[in-house]
């Protein structure tokens, strides 16, 4: 099995959406399938804005992640015992796919 990474280290906020808190594109895709009256073609993105999929997008490389734990930044101090445990927190939320 390969493993893959995220090109770039990017969290987006994508599970905080709709009164469900489904993600954006699940919304999206809801609306999209449930109208009638859409065209062949590109016409689906009009029906749902694609700027409300994803409001926030968080960026942290690994050099910035140990720059704060040196700087001791007062969250990461308080959520990680040590900095391997914060580092396995970084790789899992930006860097894993």
């Amino acid at each position: 099995m390969s493993r893959s990474y995220k090109h770039t280290p990017i969290c987006k906020d994508s599970t905080r959406k709709g009164p469900t808190f489904k993600s954006g594109k699940q919304i999206a895709n809801r609306v999209v399938r449930r109208k009638d009256d859409i065209p062949n073609g590109g016409g689906y993105r009009k029906a749902y804005c694609s700027y409300n999929i994803s409001d926030f997008q968080f960026r942290m490389d690994e050099s910035e992640l140990k720059h704060k734990w040196e700087d001791e930044d007062s969250w990461l101090l308080s959520h990680f015992k040590s900095y391997k445990e914060a580092y396995r927190w970084w790789k899992r939320t930006y860097k894993m796919k």
